[in-house]
Order: structure tokens, then C-alpha cells, then sequence
């Protein structure tokens, strides 16, 4: 009788202790998930606020636009520059598909210049989900400010 007492207790312990361990592993497990995508996350809003920097100073110089008709095409990167004061647009490439759609009618959604990245989770009219890291920096020839560059990148 005091075998079958320790048996169930050893099979109650022995659960306890499972459920316990596998608890604190999913845990730490999903923490450290969790702090690799933040980390992921701040590397890749760092490398388009850079990118933002070097295709402004690309139009500076050249007048070349900063997105490429494949990434344009593709959707995977857009642009819409406009005058500092934010009424006229200088260049818009934000396609002609759904998902520029979606991100100009999310403007007030839009990083501001204090910001410089943000990440933008948005729905189109037919339900389809889109998810683009928005970047923005002010280019200027000089010290003459000539605009403010918004870049997307299809996350």
C-alpha cells in the first residue's frame, strides 16, 4: 500500500517537474525569438535610413531616382519624395499597384523626421495585408534643404 502511495506521488512529482521545464523552456526560448526579431528589426531600420541618405545625395547629384523599375515593379521598394513643406510632390514612385495604394492613403501612418523608420501594417480594399518599413530623411544640396525622401521597403 505505501509502494502505490510513492508510485503516484512519483508520477505527480515527475509531471509537476515536466510541465515546469517545459513551461521555462518555451519561455526562454521565445524570449530569445523575440529579442533576435527587435534585433533584426533595428538592423534593417538602420540599413534603410542609410540607404534613404545615399539615394538622396544620388539625386542630388544625378537626378536618378531612388528606386530601380525591378523593385518598383515588384512592389519590394518605393519612393515618394516631396518639397520640405510637404505640398508638392517631386517624385512619386509608388507604383501603380495595390500596395502604394494602400501606403499613400496611410500617410498620416507616414515616420516623421524624428522618427526616421517605422514599421507600417496595412489592408488593401480586396483584404490583402501588407507590411512595409517606412523610412524618411530631409536631403539637401548643401545646406539648402530640397526635400524629404520616403522610402518603403516590403517587409
Amino acid at each position: 500500500m505505501s509502494n502505490d502511495i510513492f508510485s503516484r506521488l512519483h508520477r505527480k512529482m515527475t509531471l509537476t517537474y515536466s510541465l515546469i521545464f517545459g513551461v521555462v523552456s518555451m519561455l526562454v526560448v521565445g524570449s530569445i525569438i523575440v529579442l533576435n526579431a527587435w534585433s533584426l528589426l533595428g538592423i534593417e531600420k538602420n540599413e534603410l535610413y542609410d540607404k534613404i541618405v545615399h539615394e538622396g545625395e544620388e539625386w542630388v547629384s544625378s537626378k536618378e531616382a531612388p528606386v530601380n523599375e525591378k523593385e518598383l515593379n515588384t512592389g519590394d521598394m518605393l519612393a515618394y519624395f516631396v518639397t520640405t513643406d510637404g505640398k508638392t510632390v517631386i517624385l512619386d514612385q509608388l507604383g501603380v499597384g495595390n500596395a502604394g495604394k494602400s501606403i499613400l492613403s496611410k500617410r498620416q501612418e507616414w515616420p516623421r523626421l524624428e522618427e526616421k523608420t517605422k514599421l507600417l501594417v496595412m489592408k488593401d480594399n480586396d483584404g490583402n495585408k501588407y507590411h512595409y518599413l517606412a523610412g524618411v530623411a530631409e536631403i539637401k544640396d548643401g545646406n539648402k534643404s530640397i526635400g524629404i525622401l520616403y522610402m518603403f521597403e516590403n517587409f
